[in-house]
């Protein structure tokens, strides 16, 4: 949860995570879809690889595969529960070569009680390829993480593929040292958003500690822009606990000028009411 500082949810009822989606292209799957697929022994499909309608082997998916653009913006406000997933991508290459992550998120899905006309965001199967977050992620968009019209599935484990014949790289890094997925891991559960189990392995994971872990190298990222750019955006949540010391403070002494970047950045944060006491200090400093 938030704390002391802003108990109201960010973005209720979901108008801005339908804009960052919109604004970035991004299509989201149906649970029926995914379920279906899970049942044919699939793997988690490449965005560029959805069908825009049920192959023939679906028949009986009376829907769209996916709901993308404006139609979004209807889904989100309706029915539609969103789950969002941060998941521990098993190869280099690929989040899920051999279906078992799938199979994994359809059993997940069910715990949760998903409907079949529910949403599901995955990078690999939402975004198009040059936008995708990877394994240590290009920008991040913090408002999926964060929306309080998001659930979020947090799917950790690494897979024992040993057993399988491939050429692929298969990576083994627990999820607690990607960069990227504590990334969204912090921003989840700082506005309360994972609907899943908390992995055993993130049970202490403390949200304001992740600069921290990046600077000591105890988190990686595929490189240090991905890194900066994180970090960066990661400063509008971060604010909703340090408002007060970097922000607040230098106001009320006649410093928001010489702390121009934090000022600029706690007017874009998340929480409200960060928001909200920034703009009434530079009110009274004004006034």
């Amino acid at each position: 949860a938030l704390g002391r500082i802003d108990q109201q949810p960010f973005d209720i009822h979901g108008a801005e995570l339908a804009d960052a989606l919109v604004a970035g292209g991004a299509w989201l799957l149906k649970a029926r879809f995914l379920r279906a697929l899970a049942k044919q022994g699939k793997r988690l499909p490449r965005r560029e690889e959805l069908p825009e309608t049920p192959p023939e082997s679906m028949r009986e998916l009376r829907a769209d595969v996916a709901v993308r653009g404006e139609e979004l913006r209807r889904q989100i406000a309706g029915p539609a529960d969103v789950y969002v997933v941060s998941h521990s991508w098993l190869a280099k290459e690929h989040p899920d070569p051999f279906g078992t992550r799938l199979e994994e998120l359809v059993e997940e899905l069910e715990v949760q009680r998903a409907k079949n006309c529910d949403l599901v965001f995955l990078d690999y199967c939402s975004l198009p390829r040059e936008e995708q977050f990877r394994e240590g992620a290009a920008e991040p968009l913090d408002v999926l993480w964060a929306s309080a019209a998001s659930k979020v599935l947090v799917l950790a484990d690494i897979h024992d593929l040993s057993a399988y014949d491939t050429d692929l790289v298969l990576d083994e890094t627990p999820y607690r040292l990607r960069g990227g997925r504590c990334f969204e891991f912090a921003v989840a559960r700082t506005f309360g958003r994972i609907a899943s189990e908390v992995p055993k392995e993130m049970e202490r994971f403390r949200p304001t500690l992740l600069p921290e872990l990046a600077a000591k190298g105890k988190i990686r990222f595929a490189s240090l822009a991905d890194g900066s750019k994180a970090l960066r955006v990661f400063e509008r949540t971060l604010l909703a606990e340090r408002v007060e010391e970097d922000v607040l403070a230098p106001i009320a002494r006649g410093e928001a000028e010489a702390h121009r970047d934090a000022v600029a950045t706690a007017l874009r944060a998340l929480a409200a009411g960060v928001r909200q006491r920034v703009l009434r200090a530079l009110g009274r400093l004004r006034g």
